[in-house]
């Protein structure tokens, strides 16, 4: 898997990010991203419901705040973990399983 497409939206989210405002803004944390590449420390950003930028988010500011020094963020991994095996054996269940699935993700592939 090519990093390119990553680095670039890495990059593009700080610079669109230079001060901006948040609703909550999660600081410092070591950031895993799902792609089976190594930890990196970065800022994540959220507005609602959704992460509006990551990346060294030095002027941006939010409503709330969060030092998340010394912990794991990892955006986007919703609840991973289920105990749905044996209903997902029925006939049928899996059209219900596609949130666990995909863990929350809207994206449709």
């Amino acid at each position: 898997m090519s990093l390119r497409p990553f680095a670039f939206f890495l990059f593009a989210g700080a610079l669109s990010a230079h001060a901006a405002h948040y609703d909550v803004l999660v600081r410092g944390g070591r950031v895993l991203d799902g792609s089976g590449t190594p930890w990196f420390y970065a800022d994540v950003a959220l507005h609602g419901d959704r992460m509006a930028a990551f990346g060294k988010l030095t002027d941006a500011t939010a409503t709330l705040v969060v030092d998340a020094r010394g912990f794991y963020a990892a955006p986007g991994f919703i609840d991973g973990h289920s105990h749905a095996g044996l209903a997902l054996a029925r006939n049928g269940a899996l059209a219900a399983a596609a949130p666990m699935l995909t863990r929350g993700s809207r994206r449709s592939s």
